[in-house]
């Protein structure tokens, strides 16, 4: 069976072959906040978002609505089990999306106002704790990545001189699958005025660097990549017994390591870029055949194969789960002066998408 997911980012699984039937994901459960009406012009779908085929091939259209917002899908149904056969608006891309076993979608699109989606209307968010700053995020709608009318802005207030050494934060977080091999992709946009406080890249400070992708274990370590080290040089860290590196192009918790690949490239450019992570925790504690890959933009910068991820730090604690994704977190300087960053979308998966 191949899940499909709507632009309203509610799941529609439709059977290959006629007259079947699937429960649908958990994430496309109805809330008292978000109510939805399905209807197809041929075959069923009940208000859950379960579709069952029609007894013959043929199209089908989908129509999914939500308040003043209305969305449809497309689908041939076909006698066959290939997903060749399953087609929709968004053509190869959902099929790449059906095979890759895509766990969340999120671009922002569905929500009609920030404290809607502060409210966590579908689940998936972590609860927040005050230094989240969530008081400064909003949806902007002038700006938004792909199909979607809006994203996740973070508004910088500028900190100057005041910002130095201390860990200015803006953050949310999404809840982590109940896997033990994850790939999550992450679109996100600079403006050209950010920057992480330091001397010589439009800031006061002789030290900054920005908690760009934070991506936490129950045991309380993390994989990360941070931006903007030093003002310039992306850097990164991840559970890994023994520690890899050494100063000084390793530093700090359980040692983030300079990239190389990314050179002194912090992107503030006001661009969309993308960025993809693959982690296949170790089968077993003490069991070195764990993997941890960064992507920027289609190129690999970041490949850690055969590691042990028991943990050079914390107690030497392993855990194969991620619990939390953040997206941000502090700016150790802050910014020089007020500025922006937009996330664009989120995406995790639990089996190969094939990048």
């Amino acid at each position: 069976m191949l899940t499909l997911l709507l632009p309203l980012r509610l799941s529609l699984v439709p059977p290959a072959l006629t007259g079947g039937s699937v429960a649908a994901p958990v994430l496309a459960a109805q809330t008292p906040e978000i109510r939805v009406q399905y209807s197809s012009s041929a075959g069923s779908v009940t208000d859950r978002g379960v579709y069952s085929a029609p007894s013959s091939a043929g199209p089908a259209v989908v129509t999914v609505r939500s308040g003043a917002l209305t969305s449809t899908v497309r689908i041939a149904v076909v006698k066959s089990d290939s997903a060749a056969g399953i087609k929709s608006d968004r053509g190869v891309e959902s099929q790449r999306t059906a095979r890759g076993g895509l766990w969340l979608d999120e671009d922002f699109s569905r929500y009609t106002s920030r404290e809607q989606y502060l409210s966590n209307p579908f689940g998936w968010l972590v609860n927040a704790p005050r230094w989240f700053n969530q008081q400064r995020i909003s949806l902007d709608t002038t700006e938004g990545y792909g199909t979607s009318h809006q994203s996740l802005r973070y508004n910088w207030s500028g900190n100057g001189r005041q910002g130095c050494a201390k860990d200015i934060a803006i953050a949310t977080s999404y809840k982590g699958p109940p896997a033990s091999e994850l790939w999550i992709e992450v679109v996100h946009k600079f403006a050209t005025t950010f920057n992480t406080n330091v001397i010589g890249t439009g800031g006061v400070c002789k030290f900054g660097e920005y908690k760009f992708l934070l991506l936490w274990r129950p045991t309380g370590d993390r994989f990360d990549l941070i931006n903007g080290h030093m003002g310039r040089t992306w850097w990164s860290g991840n559970p890994e017994n023994p520690a890899f590196g050494k100063p000084p192009n390793c530093s700090g918790f359980n040692y983030n390591c300079e990239i190389p690949a990314l050179g002194s490239r912090p992107l503030w450019d006001g661009q969309w870029h993308v960025y993809r992570v693959h982690i296949r925790f170790n089968s077993a504690s003490g069991v070195p055949d764990g993997i941890f890959e960064i992507w920027v933009d289609g190129k690999l910068v970041k490949s850690r194969r055969n590691i042990d991820m028991t943990g050079s730090s914390k107690g030497h604690k392993w855990s194969n789960r991620l619990s939390e994704i953040f997206l941000g977190s502090n700016s150790n300087s802050g910014t020089g002066q007020p500025t922006q960053t937009w996330w664009g979308r989120l995406r995790v998966y639990t089996s190969d998408p094939g990048w």
